[in-house]
């Protein structure tokens, strides 16, 4: 900081000297986890917003402390973190703030600056348990409402970070989560029990608790509860069978077992430990000859028998060693004693293991049955040997007891597979050694029971389908099919598809029969693939998977489209035979011949109207060569149609326009070949009168008002001279008496172009002496001898009409086509005007030269057209149809082609004779240009409407298409003026 003077120097380092005492105090805030530097702000800023030091031109420095490694500040102030900061681990308290000094440092002073920087937390810990597994105890039986504390979890994040709730799961309403928060800000969780709790049902729980935090993402941390369930006696033993038939020898002996009765107990440990016990025996007498093993439940001979015959009813009772004690109901065993006699070994009681029912999947020497057998016999004869007839089972022959009975077990031989033999029929057989064997046998069926060893299985791997994509909602795809060896549950398969997008598009019903959801679109998707798995009801249950690939086939369901709306295209007149003048382009979203399109001029345009041809990419070309003066606006349609079976097809409408080149000379209508070509004039003429006009007309667009007149022989006395615009020619001086009394001027006209075309015509001018001023007289003589000429004209014009009349409705009535071609022709018509022009010479010549041109009667528009009679003559013909109106067309002979007046003329060369002969004989006469202007927009409003009407006439002789030709701008002008 620089100072101006010693006194503000001094002011300045009192001021620090009071301020300095002080303590200055600026806050930052700053995030946590943030790698590489954190601006905070400036110093300078804070401190001049808080205390209003001005501390401009001092240096900063951090004195060494306890965070001073996390920050820095350069000379502008610029207060930044340079190192992550782990908040948690620096702060246990919510509010993390650090604090440090910074030294404003000058030249003579320093201020202390204390600086807390606050630090923000971001949701960088994961809630946490204090343990990641907890194991519970609960005994079964009143737990209905019963909470038990869990382990809470912890979050060192603070604020919205912090736990926001707890999630158990699976969340089926049996347990429910209970919290609270302590004074300390921690949490205290408890698991409350929603059910009672059944230990013979289930014995474990697998709970997961989630801790889920409020930051964004939220973090979650888990803990998983292992709930086991202790057992209560709340279950009573049970017999099973609850009746026993046992047949013994009387001198059965001593500790032989009879049977053993046998209770199960659904708890476990002591509640589930049994005790047998007689409850009742009949009769009395046998109370010390029978005994039962309490332990097991063997009942066995304690004495001889001596003389008691049978049959004894024992009646026994199975108590558990629970607290209450649980009893069983009462089990009934019968006792039968059998004399002693010279017997056939006896088979005296079989005990079924599972009654009967063995899994196929038990292991090779599974225990099926227990028999026993006794032989009342003694030594050999009573030596008991018994074997199996089935292969599949074997019988293992246990010691005799001293009650004269061996007991038999009778166990699995080999392998057993229900797939192959569902049920076995075990006979036993047995024999004593006696010298003459005495035989007994048995038997009994085992059925073997199904589990769950064979997985479905789809013999076809993959299934292929081609539908079209028409196919209706439901429609049957396929059936995919899977077979299962199994039995019962086991083999009942259940099909479904495997979750995929194709879920949207097939469903699968429980037969195997895949359906469609809806149609499919091929143009959107052609090809689905999917897999389908059956699945059997056993358990665990057992699947195998088929791929299903379907692919749908193209049907023509979409049309060609164009890329436009309609297309304009233009072509230069005279151009060769095959000129591309444009290309319209469309495509078909289908596939192979449904999607190839071809293009084509519908039949509604003949090739003599419209001389254009498609090509197959959609080229337009020329078919002939076109003439602008002829017809210079084509408008039709090309039709874009697939190859598809029915084909589809679409319209789009084409505008040619044929622009125009110089190729018409102007054609000069007078002077005439007649007598229009002579002129006499009074020799006392006055200069500058207008003696003569020249009327050209020129067939090229814009070129009429574009002519340019000149003399260019027979002037040598230089008394002539022609409008160069007008085409007027007047009188440069009077007529001297040497001066030629005949005169041929050669009259030059040519159009404005860059190379211009000419033609050339003679004018005969004679010089007669006048005897006096031309008066009335010589006026109505001159009359008097145009209305003579008129009426000779007439005359003939009249009788030559009707003979033309005659001929043409003779040819009208056998072509009807012919008046619709010719109605189309007003389109390209040509007016003759009335040939008056407006001079602004002193004196006209308008009557001398209208007493040698003798001019028809005007013919107004409509009433003239071209048309060809193939006779190659200039002729003038009458038309009469019941289509339009009656009128008067002058045909061109030469170069038309003979099928239809609106084609263009062959090709002819610009520079040959031939051509320019050929030009003005079909070119047709130019009117004079008028001052009426009424009457030339009645002749061009005339035209106009034809062209609107042939229009119309198409557009619904076309009405199958929607897009019709727009009107131009000239028929919409039409349509005003008609309002108007």
């Amino acid at each position: 900081m620089e100072f101006k003077n010693i006194w503000a120097y001094f002011a300045f380092t009192f001021y620090l000297s009071i301020t300095s005492a002080e303590s200055i105090s600026v806050n930052f805030e700053a995030e946590e986890e943030i790698n590489g530097q954190q601006y905070l702000g400036n110093l300078i800023t804070k401190v001049n917003d808080s205390v209003g030091n001005d501390l401009d031109g001092y240096g900063f420095q951090i004195p060494n402390g306890v965070y001073s490694g996390y920050f820095t500040v350069n000379e502008s102030g610029d207060f930044s973190a340079v190192q992550k900061i782990d908040r948690e681990s620096i702060c246990s308290a919510p509010k993390c703030v650090l604090q440090l000094n910074v030294y404003a440092i000058s030249q003579a002073d320093f201020l202390t600056i204390e600086v807390n920087v606050e630090i923000m937390d971001t949701n960088d810990k994961i809630p946490e348990f204090s343990s990641n597994v907890f194991r519970l105890s609960i005994q079964e039986g009143n737990a209905l409402g019963s909470t038990y504390e869990l382990p809470s979890a912890v979050d060192l994040d603070t604020g919205i970070n912090r736990i926001k709730n707890f999630v158990l799961e699976p969340n089926d309403g049996s347990f429910s989560l209970e919290n609270h928060t302590n004074l300390d800000a921690s949490i205290g969780l408890n698991l409350r029990i929603n059910l009672t709790l059944d230990r013979e049902t289930i014995d474990l729980y697998q709970l997961l608790v989630k801790a889920i935090d409020g930051g964004s993402p939220a973090l979650t941390g888990t803990l998983t509860v292992n709930i086991n369930i202790t057992d209560i006696n709340d279950n009573r033993p049970v017999f099973d069978p609850q009746k026993y038939n046992v047949t013994i020898d009387e001198d059965v002996a001593v500790n032989t077992e009879l049977v053993i009765v046998t209770a199960t107990d659904r708890d476990i440990g002591e509640n589930a430990r049994l005790s047998y016990s007689f409850t009742k025996m009949e009769p009395q007498s046998i109370q010390n000859v029978i005994a039962i093993e309490e332990a097991t439940g063997k009942i066995f001979i304690n004495q001889r028998i001596n003389s008691q015959t049978g049959p004894f009813t024992l009646f026994v009772e199975a108590a558990d060693h629970g607290n209450p004690v649980k009893r069983s109901y009462q089990a009934e065993v019968i006792i039968n004693v059998r004399d002693i006699n010279n017997n056939a070994p006896q088979i005296v009681t079989i005990t079924y293991i599972n009654n009967r029912k063995i899994r196929e999947d038990v292991a090779e020497g599974f225990l099926v049955a227990i028999f026993d057998v006794r032989d009342a016999d003694t030594g050999e004869n009573g030596d008991v040997t018994c074997t199996s007839e089935n292969e599949n089972f074997s019988i293992r022959k246990g010691e005799k007891n001293s009650m004269n009975i061996f007991q038999f077990s009778i166990h699995v031989h080999s392998k057993l597979d229900r797939e192959v033999k569902s049920s076995h029929d075990i006979l036993i057989n047995c024999s004593d050694n006696g010298e003459i064997p005495l035989h007994s046998n048995t038997s009994f069926t085992v059925a073997v029971e199904d589990v769950n060893d064979n997985a479905p299985f789809f013999a076809q791997r993959e299934y292929s389908k081609d539908i079209f994509e028409n196919v209706t909602s439901g429609a049957v795809l396929l059936k995919v099919v899977a077979t299962d060896r199994d039995d019962g549950p086991n083999a009942r398969l259940n099909y479904s598809i495997v979750p995929t997008n194709a879920m949207s598009m097939f469903y699968i019903e429980a037969d195997g029969i895949i359906r469609a959801v809806r149609p499919f679109d091929r143009e959107e998707k052609d090809y689905y693939q999917f897999n389908v798995i059956a699945k059997d009801n056993g358990n665990p249950s057992l699947n195998d998977t088929t791929v299903v690939e379907v692919r749908v086939l193209d049907i023509n369901d979409n049309s060609p489209k164009f890329t436009g709306d309609s297309y304009a295209m233009a072509v230069l007149e005279n151009s060769n035979v095959s000129t591309s003048i444009g290309q319209v382009t469309a495509t078909d979203e289908d596939l192979g011949e449904n999607g190839q399109v071809s293009f084509v001029i519908p039949y509604e345009f003949p090739e003599d109207l419209f001389p254009f041809h498609v090509l197959d990419d959609g080229t337009v070309i020329t078919k002939e060569v076109l003439d602008r003066e002829v017809k210079s606006l084509y408008k039709f349609e090309i039709l874009a149609s697939d190859h598809g079976n029915p084909p589809k097809s679409t319209r789009v409408p084409v505008m040619v326009t044929v622009r125009d080149v110089n190729d018409n000379k102007p054609y000069i209508e007078i002077p005439g070949d007649n007598e229009n070509n002579s002129i006499s004039i009074p020799h006392n003429t006055a200069k500058n009168t207008v003696i003569y006009t020249v009327v050209a007309t020129d067939a090229d667009e814009n070129q009429e008002d574009e002519l340019q007149y000149s003399i260019i022989a027979g002037n040598s006395k230089e008394l002539f001279q022609i409008d160069l615009v007008k085409g007027e020619i007047f009188l440069t001086r009077e007529v001297k008496d040497d001066d030629p009394k005949q005169f041929t001027l050669e009259i030059s006209v040519k159009d404005s172009q860059e190379f211009p075309l000419e033609s050339t015509a003679e004018l005969h001018i004679s010089v007669f002496i006048a005897k006096g001023v031309m008066g009335p007289e010589t006026s109505a003589a001159s009359t008097g001898q145009n209305i003579l000429i008129a009426i000779i004209i007439s005359c003939v014009t009249v009788i030559l009409s009707i003979i033309i009349i005659t001929i043409i409705c003779v040819l009208k009535r056998k072509d009807n086509q012919k008046a619709l071609y010719n109605a189309k022709a007003y389109d390209e018509q040509k007016i003759i005007s009335d040939p008056s022009r407006s001079s602004n010479r002193s004196n006209s010549s308008r009557g001398s030269r209208d007493k040698m041109l003798f001019p028809p009667e005007p013919v107004y528009p409509g009433e003239m057209m071209f048309i060809e009679n193939g006779f190659g003559k200039k002729q003038v013909s009458f038309s009469v149809d019941e289509e339009q109106d009656t009128g008067i067309s002058i045909e061109a002979s030469g170069q038309f082609d003979p099928v239809t007046s609106f084609k263009s003329p062959s090709p002819v060369p610009v520079q040959s004779p031939d051509y320019q002969n050929y030009q003005k004989e079909v070119s047709p006469p130019r009117s004079e240009k008028s001052d009426d202007t009424k009457q030339r927009e009645i002749h061009r409003m005339t035209s106009l409407r034809v062209h609107q009407a042939l229009i119309q006439s198409h557009n619904n002789n076309n009405n199958n298409n929607s897009k019709q030709w727009p009107q131009s701008s000239q028929e919409e002008e039409v349509n005003s003026r008609s309002i108007e």
